[in-house]
């Protein structure tokens, strides 16, 4: 996590700092964690797919961001995938988070924020 306020293109000053990282799977092989978040940008709930599982692990941005990461811990989305997600994507006008299922061409979608 890196507070963008401290760490830019043109400040530098917070570039040093121990980064904090969450995890967001059990890192079994190196397909087991997401590849490609969502964030919804109204309520800052981060979207994790979890490859290998077919879970998608939600973080709160509110709780976890710089500055504050005591907050930091995901949990996973009570709802199962249709395969592994490779990425997921917020539709902010709709209210739905989309997450692509690998090998069938097809996503699971599921309501924004309701968790």
């Amino acid at each position: 996590m890196i507070d963008g306020s401290t760490c830019n293109g043109k400040v530098t000053s917070g570039c040093g700092q121990n980064q904090v990282s969450v995890s967001a799977g059990a890192p079994t092989t190196e397909f087991s964690l997401g590849r490609a978040i969502a964030v919804d940008q109204a309520t800052h709930i981060v979207y994790v797919p979890v490859i290998g599982d077919s879970d998608v692990a939600i973080i709160n941005g509110n709780a976890c961001h710089a500055g504050h990461t005591n907050g930091c811990r995901a949990s996973i989305l009570p709802l199962r995938m249709g395969g592994f997600g490779p990425f997921a994507t917020v539709d902010p006008f709709s209210g739905t988070v989309y997450v692509g299922n690998n090998g069938d061409g097809d996503f699971s979608l599921f309501p924004d924020g309701k968790w």
